[in-house]
């Protein structure tokens, strides 16, 4: 209001009760105008501020994915690595289990083999008679991933794992039809 009335005073104008008056309500509508625009500014500076929030967390995600696309790559390159230097790769089966447990996100990975079960035999016996192979062959689990360790040594029956003996059965029908083709395997001769 001071500055109105020091206006109206600066300027001496005929009617200055209505100069006064305008003087008012331009003030007023300044005031509020520029109210409005201040509202403006700090909302397009709020929405600028979340936005560049927004691509500061797009783009570290999109880093941390290619960081970990890079960290997956190295492990796998590692590990094949590995085994093509490895003289038995029967060494590496407990890698190979970490592995693939650590590639695919199972809960647990196991490692086991196709084999005849074991029979108590005498001291004195054969060294291979321990072996029943007349019995049908069991899965022998022999190693596992971490948390899951208690499947070492498991033995696998058929009756108790139909669904796991059935991805051995392929297997067992090529193993057959190369005993039947190859007359030293069938008459029992090993092969070298």
């Amino acid at each position: 209001m001071s500055r109105g009335l020091a206006e109206t005073f600066r300027v001496r104008p005929n009617d200055p009760k209505t100069y006064f008056a305008k003087y008012l309500i331009n003030y007023a509508k300044d005031r509020d105008t520029n109210s409005l625009i201040e509202q403006r500014n700090q909302a397009a500076m709020e929405m600028r501020t979340e936005r560049a929030e927004k691509m500061g967390a797009m783009q570290r995600k999109e880093q941390e994915k290619a960081d970990n696309e890079a960290e997956e790559k190295e492990t796998q390159s590692k590990f094949f690595e590995m085994c093509e230097k490895s003289e038995d790769l029967e060494d590496n089966l407990q890698d190979l289990v970490n592995f693939l447990q650590a590639q695919t996100g199972a809960t647990g990975v196991y490692f086991g083999k196709l084999r005849y079960p074991e029979k108590k035999i005498d001291e004195d016996a054969d060294p291979s008679s321990h072996l029943d192979d007349e019995a049908p062959k069991v899965i022998k689990y022999s190693h596992a991933s971490k948390g899951h360790e208690f499947m070492v040594d498991v033995v696998l029956a058929p009756d108790q794992g139909v669904i796991t003996h059935s991805v051995f059965n392929e297997a067992d029908d090529e193993e057959n039809q190369e005993e039947a083709e190859d007359p030293e395997v069938a008459s029992g001769k090993s092969k070298k």
